[in-house]
């Protein structure tokens, strides 16, 4: 833990170094600009605007003058940083925007690979509390329980900018307790003449290879054209596509991904009990799930937009924006599960070290593709009636749908003392070594324990209307203005599961009639010929052959041997979210100053149809006790914002803002259902029942946002350093309590109830620093020195956080999930004739990744501070055509992370991420 602190001390001092040098470049430049007599004559100073300004230096100078521009706090990335750097998706774009990092979706704790990072988080706040936007309209997303937008599905092709708005006026939709991501789409009145850009790469990743099927070479192919066209060209068009394919294949150590893998046992040596806090335990931790998982990943995107603009005159722009975008995942899974039997303390334990009397090896499989689709069509019209008035119409459509599947099959053994083994935990990380080597490696112990079939479909349709009338309210104008505006949103979200298990029976020596008569087949019967190491080199990991057992399994009839019906119906739900706004906003502006106020009025009404259990009922079939149930939620807000922006000097920009945000509960907390448990009869006196409700009254979180920024602009807008501090009032964090009701009432009877229900209580305060510089080195350095450009950013943040735990005590698990306490980007570009580069560095520092139980102080898992290096090179070889060499994660910087306990940190997962390396060709007509 210690080298971990000091190599984020080093690297934070570097890239700091960085930023020092740069800025003490930038105040060299401005003093001199401010002495006449320490510089070259004026005609001379203004060297750069006779530069030929391309590429990344195109981009800077673009990205600072939006963000000059911006009314509020907002800072973002331009094209053509996103066409030239390496990322693959928006959410490793958007990584780069100070405070902005990118996530897993699922985390340490997931059952998915760890291969790309879906969503992003603004200033540390969740991606469920984050809401991105194209071109300003919201876009449909699907997901099981949360709100967060898949940005992985979108190709950088066909943006123009990826930008952070930090401070929310009243005109933009609330549901952004940290800030939005809008993704702005190219324009072709942009351009001077028409332009077709084709790119085609070919890669390889470094850890992609065999494990049963081959693999082949990621690919990235992508094309655009824009051009104007009839009388005046009053008229634009906007026409892209991409397709992708990336190839991975990991090996995962995940000895903690679950909660009770690390156990702590109490102090008395004759007592069995595992506990879940650390202070009534011996201090000993447990490994008592160590797990491998083999991966193997293909991606599949292909995307096709289309954007038609008319812009007759200079008082009138219309658009109409329509794309497609689809995501094939395909994703296979191998299981070594060792496991101890719990029910006994570990033998001859210390510290680091025990031995379980009792061991079994599990060998599983999944096979869990995601296929992936999302529409989106938007409307846009913008009309000036005079120089003081206009009107903004925007209107837009969206469904988004996710079929994902996910079949498994698992072969379990008894425990045994032939497969008992011993454990040392002193590296950190578990490393086991079994007893009997001969027998561990006997799959003919194995049964079959289940084979499943799971399939689910969650979608999504978005309608979203905004329309508003300006007055005196555009950024040239001046003096007194207003805008008052309405929208809607609404949002109809299904999620539906069909869920069947049984199990594979040997009848090549069985006369039984029925074949569930027979016995089960066992893991000789259906294995692969490969084989992997553990930790134990004497002891091997098997690969199910699934496809073989599944084909038994189909001869069979598929007998289904367990009722899962229930899960077939317990998690179905559909939600219909309708969302009505109403907005003013007053501004007055000088040449210097402007401030600007706002009041929104929010109202949002919630459907939700479910079913919930009533343990009352027979249960044969098990989805016989589940009822359908609606459940309404109403809620509206009052949302005021004021921003003042101040013009200190020609370079100083001084900004402050305050704004009240929302964020919408999540879909989980939505659908909790209700649940009574089966009164317990067999002891009159004290019947007792469990009791699982939902909350209609629940309401979104509720952040008051503070922000003071400093920017200074120089070297004629072509430099940039800037300080931003934020500060986050969040009230109404959701939270599960349990509850003991001593006379609760169930059909006319009173029990002594357990009660769960989701409920608005803690409070927390968000808080920190950004700082960020760039600096163009044109006019600073001598030829060719001043194709240099460097832009990098630190931030930092943190938090006070409590929530109540499942036992209704108070607890502080060390800041918001998700929230890093530094964030550090650096990049350094280089352009020089027909050639360019660009090396960019990414650190995220620890921080809280899954509370994986919501009782005791044992379920921590954090992920470990990481550092990315990507390059790319670039050589025009003429006008219209570009080789481009390109490198992802230069040292193959893997994700860690870990359980942390009072005596120290335990890995939880350990997972690979490979480097990979393209060569591609970009051509310009």
């Amino acid at each position: 833990m210690e080298s971990n602190k000091k190599l984020v001390l080093i690297r934070s001092c570097a890239v700091v170094s960085l930023f020092v040098a740069g800025a003490g470049a930038a105040l060299a430049q401005s003093n001199d600009a401010a002495n006449p007599s320490a510089s070259e004559p004026e005609e001379e100073v203004a060297v750069l605007d006779t530069v030929t300004v391309t590429g990344f230096r195109q981009a800077n100078s673009a990205a600072i003058s939006d963000k000059r521009e911006a009314t509020g706090i907002t800072d973002g990335i331009n094209q053509d940083t996103i066409g030239l750097l390496p990322d693959l998706t928006v959410s490793d774009i958007a990584r780069r925007i100070p405070g902005v990092t990118s996530v897993s979706s699922q985390g340490g704790s997931g059952v998915r690979s760890l291969a790309g990072a879906e969503n992003i988080v603004i200033r540390g706040l969740s991606p469920d509390f984050n809401l991105s936007t194209f071109d300003g309209a919201p876009i449909a997303t699907a997901s099981e329980n949360n709100r967060a937008a898949n940005l992985s599905l979108f190709p950088p092709s066909i943006i123009t900018r990826i930008e952070a708005v930090k401070t929310l006026t009243a005109d933009l939709n609330p549901h952004g307790l940290s800030g939005q991501l809008n993704l702005k789409t190219m324009s072709a009145f942009d351009l001077s003449d028409s332009a077709t850009t084709l790119r085609a790469s070919v890669g390889q990743n470094s850890t992609a290879g065999d494990i049963v099927d081959d693999q082949g070479d990621n690919y990235r192919l992508s094309g655009l054209h824009a051009q104007t066209f009839g009388m005046n060209d009053q008229f634009g068009l906007i026409v892209s596509a991409s397709s992708e394919k990336f190839y991975s294949t990991t090996f995962d150590f995940r000895p903690a991904s679950v909660s009770a893998s690390y156990l702590f046992y109490t102090e008395d040596p004759s007592d069995n009990t595992f506990v879940n806090t650390f202070e009534d335990s011996n201090g000993f931790v447990a490994p008592v799930q160590p797990q491998l998982f083999l991966f193997e990943n293909e991606q599949e995107r292909a995307s096709a937009a289309a954007k038609l603009e008319w812009q007759p005159d200079t008082r009138t722009y219309a658009s109409l924006f329509a794309g497609l975008f689809y995501q094939d995942e395909q994703e296979t899974r191998h299981e070594h599960l060792v496991l101890a039997d719990r029910s006994q303390r570990p033998d001859n334990q210390t510290q680091n070290t025990g031995d379980w009397a009792l061991g079994k090896i599990e060998a599983g499989f999944v096979y869990q593709p995601e296929e992936t689709t999302t529409t989106a069509i938007t409307g846009k019209l913008d009309h000036e009636f005079d120089n003081d008035n206009a009107l903004h119409l925007t209107g837009s459509f969206s469904s988004a749908e996710v079929d994902v599947i996910r079949n498994m099959s698992k072969f379990f053994p008894p425990y045994s003392d032939l497969t008992s083994f011993s454990y040392d935990i002193s590296s950190g990380n578990p490393v086991v070594s079994f007893v009997d080597a001969e027998a561990s490696n006997d799959p003919s112990t194995s049964s079959i324990g289940y084979i499943r079939e799971r399939t689910q479909k969650i979608q999504q349709d978005l309608t979203y209307l905004d329309a508003s009338f300006e007055h005196n309210f555009e950024a040239q104008d001046r003096g007194l203005g207003y805008q008052i505006g309405a929208a809607f949103t609404g949002r109809d979200h299904t999620f539906d599961r069909e869920y069947i298990e049984g199990d594979v029976f040997d009848t090549a020596n069985c006369s039984e009639a029925e074949v569930t008569d027979c016995p089960l087949v066992t893991f000789d019967q259906f294995i692969e010929d490969v084989t992997f190491p553990t930790t134990d080199p004497d002891v091997f990991f098997y690969l199910i052959d699934d496809a073989a057992l599944r084909s038994a399994w189909a001869a069979q009839g598929k007998p289904i041997t367990n009722d899962r019906t229930d899960n077939s119906i317990n998690s179905d739900y559909m939600i219909d979210e309708q969302i009505l706004a109403f907005y003013m906003q007053a501004t007055y502006k000088t040449d210097r100053f402007q401030v600007q106020g706002g009041l929104r009025y929010d109202a949002t009404e919630v459907d939700v149809n479910l079913f919930v259990r009533d343990q009352s009922l027979p249960s044969d079939p098990d989805s016989a006790q589940y009822v359908a149930a609606t459940r309404n939620y109403e809620y509206d807000f009052l949302l005021p914002s004021l921003i003042a922006t101040y013009n200190a000097t020609d370079q100083l920009l001084l900004r402050g803002g305050y704004s009240r945000t929302i964020g919408r509960p999540n879909f989980a907390f939505l659908k909790r259902g209700e649940s009574f448990g089966i009164p317990n009869l067999d002891d009159p006196s004290n019947p007792t029942i469990s009791v699982s409700i939902g909350n209609t009254d629940l309401k979104p979180l509720v952040s008051n946002n503070f922000d003071l920024s400093a920017e200074y602009y120089f070297d004629n807008g072509g430099s940039l350093i800037s300080v931003t501090g934020f500060y986050k009032d969040v009230a109404d964090l959701i939270y599960i309590r349990t509850t003991e009701v001593p006379d609760y009432e169930f059909d006319g009877d009173l029990y002594q109830a357990t009660v769960t229900q989701p409920l608005n209580a803690t409070d927390s305060t968000v808080y920190g620093v950004e700082f960020a510089v760039r600096k163009d080195f044109a006019g600073t350095l001598p030829a060719p020195f001043d194709g240099f450009v460097f832009d990098g950013n630190i931030t930092w943040i943190g938090s006070e956080f409590t929530y109540i735990n499942a036992e209704g005590d108070e607890r502080d698990p060390g800041g918001w999930l998700n929230q890093p306490e530094l964030l550090a980007n650096a990049q350094l570009s280089y352009e020089y004739g027909p050639f360019g580069a660009k090396v960019a560095y990414s650190w995220v520092d620890e921080y809280l990744s899954n509370i994986l139980a919501d009782q005791g102080d044992l379920y921590d898992m954090y992920s470990m501070p990481r550092g990315v290096i990507d390059l790319q090179a670039r050589y025009d070889i003429s006008e219209s055509v570009t080789l481009l060499a390109e490198v992802q994660n230069l040292t193959e910087e893997g994700l860690e992370f870990n359980r942390r306990f009072p005596v120290g940190d335990y890995l939880g997962v350990g997972a690979d991420r490979g480097r990979v390396a393209w060569l591609g060709v970009n051509v310009n007509f």
